[in-house]
């Protein structure tokens, strides 16, 4: 049997509620505290998006998203304190758990560490020099496994950013 194929995408205005909607549990898509939440992240996506540019991918399988990453210059989070302009934050990775050992958080992964390792517009035409994340055990997703079998590591002493992958 064939596997369906999986295609990454960047975010844009027109799929913004698929890189929303793929990390939404069944059970409160209807409530009305999770829908202002999707209005006010849907926001925040936009904003980045029109200010920094593409700030998620999404994948897609048979054309239905499967599984999103978020992520921003560190140096532009208001939270880190830094003076580092040459490392991109992960905020959060979520493949659903039907669709989990297919690739596909790999996919997400790979094609944003394929971008960041060339001269980009999130760091003015030129290569991102490190990924860094806080990842965690999220409803039973351990991120961090997945990270570091793709090469991140941990710092020690650095809550806010507890894996780094050096990209040079």
């Amino acid at each position: 049997m064939r596997r369906a194929s999986i295609n990454v995408v960047d975010l844009d205005e027109k799929n913004v509620d698929d890189a929303l909607d793929v990390c939404a549990f069944p059970s409160v898509r209807n409530e009305s505290s999770y829908r202002k939440g999707c209005e006010i992240r849907k926001k925040w996506l936009m904003n980045l998006y029109r200010t920094v540019g593409p700030c998620a991918k999404i994948v897609y399988i048979a054309n239905k998203p499967v599984g999103a990453i978020e992520y921003t210059p560190l140096h532009s989070i208001p939270y880190f304190r830094t003076k580092r302009r040459d490392a991109l934050y992960v905020h959060c990775m979520y493949v659903p758990k039907r669709y989990r050992h297919r690739g596909v958080g790999s996919a997400l992964l790979d094609s944003l560490i394929n971008e960041m390792s060339k001269p980009n517009k999130l760091f003015r035409q030129v290569p991102c020099r490190m990924l860094v994340t806080s990842a965690s055990k999220i409803h039973g997703y351990a991120q961090v496994g997945l990270f570091k079998h793709k090469g991140f590591r941990r710092i020690k002493g650095n809550a806010d950013a507890g894996l780094v992958l050096p990209l040079v």
